[in-house]
């Protein structure tokens, strides 16, 4: 198990980018322009109105054209940072010290008032982040552990909220969740005015740590209200970690086959990663979410393959039998389902992977066996 100091020092570490520009090289820019003569101011004025003109139908297009990956965020919240702007997450199960499993952030719900992000996926024994604010976020540096631009912007009744974590030095056997959050309380955090890595101002910050979250919260007054602490608790308390198992960088979660043709009586797996990430970027931490698996059911009748229906799926191939051939997962990071070929006739048949939940259900992966 890595020990606190390990963490902190993975928490601290910013990583600038590969290559900064070559400042050394740059010759001084004039700073005074010459007065600008009358044709060039003509042609500045059209610059502009060209310019403007582009601005307006690009605006037009950002909110026409643009399709959403998750539902829109409540009424007062910032949308979280959208999929596309980090690397493909997650396909295909993955051992735990492959250089190509990453582990996702935490979540912050943010309520209303409150504007969330949080990061990209990191590498093993690199951090993740989620921040709250009760101001918009500015541009930060990608590489930044915690939103100085917002913090030095925080008015005296603002509040910023940074968790920090590494999962990547825990041991997946312990489940996806074996982590208690309920000590994350503000009541007995630790205030301190801003050190060096922090924009200076005249603000406090409570400091507390729950393994393996370090919080940090940031108000815009030195003597903080016991309402704004109020305020900042319950948008802490919506916190969730990510689940400890490594996600696949690449693609979707999906499943594969131990193999895709067979015989009658053969024995054939299903595996793959269990997906606990839902589509507003919080985590099912229930435990019993399970992954089915259908042989012979049509792609296109999966809705109709949830316990919530009550509409028969119609199977694929018509000559031969609509088969639930068993059940994995629920609180461990994989599932595994067993199953024998039956006794059909030669040709290939789809087998339908589906997830669910509590309350919804999903395909997740669709494959084709050849029975021999």
């Amino acid at each position: 198990m890595p020990s606190l100091d390990d963490h902190f020092d993975a928490l601290t570490k910013v990583r600038p980018p590969d290559a900064w520009p070559d400042l050394g090289e740059r010759d001084p820019r004039q700073l005074v322009p010459p007065p600008p003569t009358i044709p060039r101011r003509i042609g500045v004025a059209a610059l502009a109105l060209t310019v403007a003109i582009a601005g307006l139908l690009f605006v037009s297009r950002a909110f026409t054209d643009r399709r959403p990956t998750a539902p829109a965020s409540p009424a007062g919240n910032a949308p979280t940072s959208e999929l596309s702007t980090c690397e493909d997450s997650s396909t295909g199960p993955q051992p735990s010290g492959s250089t190509d499993a990453v582990y996702l952030a935490p979540y912050l719900a943010g309520g209303e008032g409150w504007y969330t992000l949080s990061s990209c996926p990191a590498r093993a024994r690199d951090a993740t982040v989620a921040w709250a604010s009760t101001i918009p976020f500015e541009t930060e540096h990608a590489a930044v552990a915690i939103p100085t631009n917002a913090i030095a912007a925080l008015p005296p009744d603002g509040i910023v909220i940074t968790v920090e974590t590494v999962l990547s030095g825990y041991d997946p056997a312990l489940g996806p969740f074996p982590f208690d959050l309920s000590g994350l309380r503000l009541a007995d955090a630790t205030k301190r005015p801003p050190n060096e890595e922090e924009p200076p101002g005249d603000y406090a910050v409570l400091e507390v740590y729950s393994e393996p979250a370090l919080v940090r919260v940031y108000f815009g007054t030195p003597s903080a209200s016991e309402r704004l602490i109020d305020s900042a608790q319950r948008e802490l308390d919506t916190l969730q970690l990510p689940p400890i198992c490594p996600a696949p960088a690449q693609g979707g979660y999906g499943a594969e086959l131990s193999k895709d043709q067979g015989a009658l009586g053969d024995l054939v797996t299903v595996s793959g990663p269990m997906p606990f990430q839902r589509e507003d970027g919080s985590y099912d931490t229930s435990g019993k979410t399970r992954m089915i698996a259908w042989w012979n059911v049509s792609e296109e009748d999966w809705p109709y393959l949830s316990s919530f229906s009550t509409v028969r799926p119609s199977p694929a191939v018509e000559t031969s039998p609509l088969l639930r051939l068993g059940e994995g997962g629920g609180d461990s990071c994989s599932f595994s389902i067993r199953f024998t070929v039956p006794d059909v006739p030669s040709g290939d048949y789809p087998i339908v992977v589906l997830q669910e939940g509590s309350d919804s259900s999903a395909i997740e992966a669709s494959l084709t066996f050849r029975v021999t």
